[in-house]
């Protein structure tokens, strides 16, 4: 399956506010320094932070860089992983059969899943009574998911772009470019 990079039509322009402009940053050290001054004023007053993001997001050192840095100003947090909130495997077998056919490669689409479908409901209530306590930042997939969003006082979303991850990709994987 070839990956297509290209030059050809790329440019899409848009309109942004010049607030959002501003608040824009790009890079690890500006982003690290951006999501622990937006952090430091929620936990300070007692509130909590979500991190939410895509799964190839390096969560382990992104909260160990936010941590190094609130621990300079003398904040304390708390910090839990959504990993925490899965299902168990057996659990998540049985949610999947029903998606899965006889071909390895193909199966039926989950249009109404949502990440939610794959976590604990008693879990995810205690945590969200913890959320409400204050001074943590619950990060991961699904750290942002509809039934914790309003317990929050910031939520993130983290991404990364996907030149980086290029050589990570399994070698059956053919970068064609135009």
């Amino acid at each position: 399956m070839p990956l297509y990079e290209g030059r050809h039509n790329v440019t899409n322009v848009i309109s942004v506010d010049e607030t959002i402009q501003k608040s824009i940053v790009c890079g690890t050290d500006k982003t690290i320094k951006k999501i622990m001054e937006e952090t430091a004023k929620s936990l300070k007053s007692g509130k909590s932070v979500a991190i939410d993001g895509w799964y190839g997001v390096d969560y382990k050192t992104l909260t160990k860089d936010i941590d190094k840095e609130l621990q300079k100003k003398d904040i304390k947090a708390k910090f839990v992983s959504t990993n925490t909130l899965a299902l168990s495997l057996e659990d998540i077998v049985k949610y999947k059969k029903k998606f899965i056919t006889n071909d390895p490669c193909f199966g039926y689409v989950n249009m109404k899943g949502r990440i939610s479908d794959l976590m604990d409901k008693n879990k995810i209530t205690a945590l969200k009574e913890e959320i409400l306590s204050g001074q943590m930042i619950v990060f991961g997939c699904g750290a942002a998911i509809p039934e914790l969003f309003d317990a929050y006082d910031t939520v993130f979303y983290c991404d990364v772009a996907p030149k980086p991850n290029l050589p990570f990709l399994k070698p059956a994987y053919k970068v064609v470019r135009n």
